[in-house]
């Protein structure tokens, strides 16, 4: 899993911003990186696996 996508949600994050697909993108290719779609679905789900153990 690339670190790229683990950062943006961590800016997100820490930004208090909603973590989804959009602004994972919004992120990524704002630092000029071209998203893929199997990777931020990957690092969601990751994610959202997370939250739940909280």
């Amino acid at each position: 899993m690339g670190l790229e996508y683990i950062y943006a949600v961590w800016l997100l994050h820490e930004a208090k911003k909603e973590i989804n697909a959009d602004n994972i993108k919004k992120v990524l290719t704002s630092v000029g990186i071209e998203p893929n779609h199997a990777m931020i679905n990957a690092v969601l789900a990751s994610y959202r696996e997370l939250i739940w153990i909280k």
